[in-house]
Formats: structure tokens, sequence, C-alpha cells
């Protein structure tokens, strides 16, 4: 489907596969050029590699046309060669899940999968730094691979930090934190059942056929779909409108773990950014302490730009600052 996304629009797309150390295989989408640039025959583009955030997939940044606003069509334009990525869990076909357990959260993706990629991109392409651009999650595996592998670090020629979702306890949406004192009992569940696809990709699969048609903008006339996107999100100043929504549920959700809610819904419970808390017992075992470990930021030191929406929930500026 990336492909057809791509070429649509009459630019080249390439698929590309990646095997993690884990054994998971990674699907990435290619737009070596803009359909311009072809004439030009340059051979040594910078490769920027483009990461998606948690429900959503490659997809996600091949839904704006290159006239409105596409980053991955418009950095092809201005001569990069754009990697698109998926982390593991998403409904690329060839992510082996349906065989692999579900046992996942945003710290395997952050020490399997964001190597896999950038060793992936690096290698093929020739470069040995790469640009790095990651929306949401993306972010949060982005700085677990670069403070659990410090080594990484000297393979990011810039980081872009597109509305980082880092430290969960600072939502504006205060409600969200009600689930905390469920976390108790999804630990346990968890523990014992083991973790489960918290989202199907049979539901996902069924929700891309109904939501687009619940959300458009015929159906939904006082748009429901919208209000409910921006009170769990944030107000967007009408960058997403009826039309562009109904779009976008084409595509997404897509199927996460209950590992990894369940990891994000410990950070808000916390306050940390830390691994997965199995309980002090199991803790003991993996950790050698009661308590999991934090990851330790100082070793991020590639150099990274944060940006965020003046009215985004999830991730927003508590402070002000002064340049």
């Amino acid at each position: 489907m990336q492909v057809d996304l791509i070429r649509k629009h009459r630019y080249p797309a390439e698929t590309h596969y990646t095997r993690t150390e884990d054994n998971v295989v990674l699907e990435i989408h290619r737009i070596p050029h803009g359909p311009m640039l072809e004439l030009f025959r340059l051979n040594r583009r910078i490769p920027v590699v483009l990461m998606h955030g948690i429900l959503q997939s490659s997809s996600d940044w091949l839904l704006n046309t290159p006239s409105q606003n596409s980053l991955a069509f418009m950095l092809s334009n201005e001569g990069y060669d754009v990697w698109i990525g998926n982390h593991r869990g998403n409904l690329n076909k060839n992510s082996g899940l349906g065989q692999r357990s579900w046992n996942y959260s945003f710290h395997e993706m952050g020490v399997y999968d964001v190597p896999a990629i950038l060793k992936y991109v690096t290698e093929y392409t020739g470069f040995r730094k790469i640009h790095y651009v990651a929306f949401s999650m993306g972010n949060t595996a982005l700085l677990a691979a670069l403070s659990k592998q410090p080594n990484l670090n000297s393979m990011i020629r810039t980081g872009i930090a597109l509305g980082p979702s880092i430290f969960q306890d600072n939502y504006v949406n205060g409600w969200l934190k009600l689930i905390v004192p469920f976390a108790g009992l999804a630990e346990v569940l968890q523990n014992n059942v083991g973790s489960v696809p918290m989202l199907h990709p049979f539901v996902a699969s069924l929700l891309h056929r109904i939501l687009p048609i619940i959300c458009h903008p015929r159906i939904d006339v006082i748009g429901v779909c919208l209000t409910v996107s921006n009170a769990i999100f944030g107000y967007d100043r009408g960058q997403i409108t009826k039309e562009k929504l109904a779009l976008v549920t084409q595509v997404s959700p897509t199927p996460i773990s209950s590992k990894l809610l369940l990891h994000y819904i410990q950070e808000l419970g916390s306050g940390r950014f830390c691994e997965y808390d199995y309980g002090s017992e199991k803790n003991l075992k993996v950790y050698g302490t009661t308590k999991p470990p934090d990851y330790n930021l100082t070793n991020v030191v590639a150099p990274i730009a944060i940006m965020f929406g003046e009215e985004d929930f999830l991730a927003h500026r508590l402070v002000s600052f002064e340049i």
C-alpha cells in the first residue's frame, strides 16, 4: 500500500527489509529521489529516516500529497534520500508477528528496531551519518536506543524529535491518570497470560474499513470524530480537517501489544523514563534491582532538535524558554 501511495504521485518507490537482532523482519519504504531530480543524476543524496508514532505506520507519512505539506515528499524534492521505517507490531505483512510473540514495548523497539534500521540504511547507502526524524513514540524508541547503545549516537547526523513522548506524567489531559490504578491489575494479567495484541490485526483492518465511513464528512456532519481526536491529542488549528481524518483512518490505528500500552501506563504513574517494570521479584532477576533502571539520557549526545505543537496535549512545553 505504501509503495502505491508513493507511486501514484509519480515518485519512485522501493521496499526494503531488515532483520533485527531478535529476528523480527522490519519493512522500510524508500523514495530515492524526487521525480524531477532524476534528471540531475545525483548519486550521493543524504539519507533521512522517518519513523512513526504509536498506532501508526509508514503510511501516515504519505497521506498528504506533495503539494499538501507531506514531509516525505518535501524532503525528496529537496534532494534527500528518504527512508520511511516501520516499528514492529503494525500491519506490514512481513513483520512476522503472526508467528511471533507480542512480548514487546518501546524498549524492544529501541534496543532492536532502531539499530537494525540505522545499520541497514547506513550500510546500503554508504553514509556513516544520517538524519533521523521521529514522531511521538518514535522518539521514545530512539532515546531508549541511544541511551542503551551510545555507539548509535555517532550514526545520527541530526535528530528531529516531533512531538516527543518521553516522560509521561505531564499530560494536559489529567483524566488519563485515571487509568494508572488499573496498571497493577494489568501487570498481574500480563505476568500470568503474557503480552497479547491490544488491538488485533483483524480488528485494526476492520476499523480501517469502518472508520473512514463513520468519519466521512457526509456521515459525520457535525464532526464528532474530529472532536474526539482534538479532545485526546489537542487542537491542531485546523491542520486535520474532517476530510483528512477520513483518510487517516484508512491506515490508522495499527495493532499494538498490551505490553507496549502497559509500559506507557507505568511511565504515566511513575513519572520516570525507565525500563519495563515486571514487579519487584522479577525485576530482581532481570535487572538485579527491585525497580527497573532509568534510561540514562546523559548517553544521548547526538544533536537533536525538539519540536512540538503549542496545543499538543501529549507532548507539551512545561516552562517558557528564552533564546
